[in-house]
């Protein structure tokens, strides 16, 4: 999706005990190429449209991404508790999984306008089947003056290996870039994360940095 290693710090966090090392990748409108109606296109910056999200949200070829409901607490706390997703990312007591859980609920009640500052989370759903496979979304964002915001994604290990991890973050850059306008968009992962920082190069991400 044409994001780029823009730098490399060390967060304040702890996984398992240690410090972990982060990557940040970058990509800015116009730079990526994202899979659309016609096949693989520039994901071009919206000239004038301020983007929204209702119902029914961000469609791709397998999957639909519509934002978070109470009813998905149980795949929610599923991810925040599954030792395979949250090797790379920091550790999570109970009260925090549920406070993260209520604070992205509370931005869905109502409809998403990416100029209001609020996060995005979206729930990843199998197309026929129905079953709920992880979370996308931006997770923070800025629209004065930059115009920017982090992508974040967490998807159950027996979705993994699918392609779906590329295939919503295609639609959700898209998204990112054509229809909200945002200038930048990043993404931070943990510098052993093999697996996203795959995701992200097969994906077509170039790295930046050192």
């Amino acid at each position: 999706a044409g994001l780029r290693l823009e730098a490399h710090f060390r967060e304040h966090a702890l996984v398992k005990g240690r410090w972990r090392d982060e990557l940040v990748f970058a990509a800015l409108a116009g730079e990526v190429r994202c899979r659309g109606p016609r096949g693989d296109e520039p994901a071009q910056q919206a000239s004038s449209r301020v983007g929204d999200l209702q119902e029914p949200c961000l469609t791709t070829e397998r999957l639909t991404l519509r934002p978070l409901a109470s009813g998905d607490w149980a795949m929610f706390h599923q991810l925040y508790t599954d030792p395979a997703v949250m090797r790379h990312v920091c550790e999570t007591t109970e009260a925090e999984i549920e406070q993260r859980f209520q604070t992205r609920l509370l931005s869905a009640e109502r409809p998403w306008h990416c100029d209001d500052g609020r996060p995005l989370c979206l729930t990843i759903l199998e197309q026929g089947s129905g079953e709920l496979v992880g979370v996308h979304g931006f997770p923070r964002l800025e629209w004065n003056p930059a115009r920017q915001a982090e992508v974040g994604f967490l998807l159950l290990p027996k979705f993994h290996g699918k392609g779906y991890g590329k295939e919503a973050l295609a639609a959700v850059v898209r998204f990112g870039f054509a229809s909200c306008g945002f200038n930048r968009l990043h993404a931070v992962v943990s510098a052993k994360n093999t697996a996203s920082r795959a995701l992200l190069e097969k994906a077509g991400f170039k790295q930046e940095g050192p």
